[in-house]
Parts: structure tokens; C-alpha cells; sequence
């Protein structure tokens, strides 16, 4: 599972089940708390056992946040029609199929399916959510992803350091210019790149010495 670094979330291993593979996370937003869910079923593994360890994992959660997204690849098709054991847990727990297109493709059989898929329970603000399609060269698989409200801001600001023109003192910064053996600068350079960084760090010496800044937000 891979995360920006200024995303607040912390494992949380108590719900998950031994007998399965897979990882519940707990992310924080602006908003409230919402579990993430991470499942892999292998073809090896009992459909049966897996789906009632699933729905095990499901009660557990809701019993204290029922903001929960369910991720991955459960080597099921839903895009058929699903036995009523597994249409009972989806929907005896809240949770709803947002993912309408196939994710595999069998470029052996040409056909394809919906094994990737994307649940999520009925508080979750879903603002977009499609498939992503990869090279076959790569995977067999496409990726699928879910945009979701946490309740930030979309814009971000920045401190940046502007030069004050208007305060300049450009009679000592001609002076300075007029002071300096650029021509050193560059011909004492072992090339063409540290000949343009002398030449740029020098200037922006001088502009330094001459020309005031402050911070400004932007």
C-alpha cells in the first residue's frame, strides 16, 4: 500500500483475519475517519471460507466506523451474476459495486471480467471513480481507482521568496556587475555547465546584495 507522506493513516491489523490476505488501514480526513480495506483472494483459497471470513471482517469494522472502502482482487467476476451467499454479505453489510467495467483481460480466451473491484458502504462521498487502462504488454489487469471527499482544500499555498524591485539599488548593482571578472568566471570553468552556474550563482549574488526580498503566500 503506498501513501503520500502528508496522509495521516495508521495500520490497523486488529481487524484483519489470519486466514486471509489482507491489510485494513484507517485513514483520517477533515471529515471523519474511513477504513480501508485491501483483499486478495487466490484461486487456491476455498470460496466458501474466504467470503465468510470476509463478512467477518465486515461486522467487525462496522461496529465502529461505517465509512469503509473495500480494494482488490477477490478472483471473482462481478460483472456475472454472484452466488446469493456472496450478494447476501455485499449486501447485508451496506456495501455497494461502483466499479462497472471489466478489469481482466484473457488474451488467451478473449474474454474478460470484473475481478478488481471497488465496494464501498452507502456514507462514502464518492466524487468519481473508472478504470485505468494498462498496456497488455504490462499486465493482464487494468487498474481501477476512486476519488473520494475528505473535506481538504483542493488549492494549496505556498511561501515564496519575491524580489522587491520597487527598493532596488541599482546604482550599487551596476557597480558590482562592473566589479566582477566574469570573464574568469567562465573561461576557468571545466565546461560549458559549470561556466553557466558560476555565471548564475554570481549574478544572483550580486541581486541579493542589492535587491530586498520578502515572503509572500501564493
Amino acid at each position: 500500500m503506498y501513501f503520500k507522506n502528508y496522509v495521516h493513516r495508521i495500520r490497523r491489523q486488529d481487524l484483519e483475519h489470519d486466514e486471509m490476505e489482507s491489510m485494513w488501514f484507517e485513514l483520517k480526513t477533515k471529515l471523519r475517519p474511513i477504513l480501508i480495506d485491501i483483499n486478495y483472494r487466490s484461486e487456491r483459497q476455498s470460496t466458501v471460507y474466504f467470503w465468510q471470513y470476509f463478512d467477518q471482517m465486515l461486522k467487525n469494522a462496522l461496529d465502529e466506523n461505517n465509512r469503509i472502502i473495500c480494494l482488490g482482487d477477490l478472483n471473482k467476476n462481478f460483472m456475472s451474476d454472484l452466488p446469493s451467499d456472496i450478494r447476501d454479505v455485499i449486501f447485508i453489510n451496506g456495501l455497494i459495486k461502483i466499479i462497472y467495467k471489466a478489469t481482466y483481460f484473457d488474451t488467451r480466451t478473449s474474454s474478460s471480467s470484473l475481478l478488481n473491484h471497488i465496494l464501498v458502504t452507502d456514507s462514502i462521498p464518492v466524487l468519481d471513480k473508472d478504470t485505468i487502462p494498462i498496456d497488455r504488454g504490462i499486465s493482464d489487469h487494468d487498474e481501477t481507482y476512486v476519488t473520494i471527499d475528505c473535506g481538504f482544500s483542493t488549492s494549496r499555498t505556498y511561501i515564496r521568496s519575491i524580489w522587491d524591485y520597487k527598493l532596488g539599488d541599482y546604482g550599487l548593482m551596476k557597480q558590482n556587475v562592473l566589479n566582477t571578472n566574469w570573464e574568469n568566471l567562465i573561461s576557468e570553468a571545466s565546461d560549458v555547465i559549470v561556466a553557466a552556474t558560476n555565471f548564475t550563482n554570481t549574478f544572483i549574488y550580486i541581486a541579493s546584495a542589492c535587491i530586498p526580498t520578502r515572503e509572500g503566500t501564493i
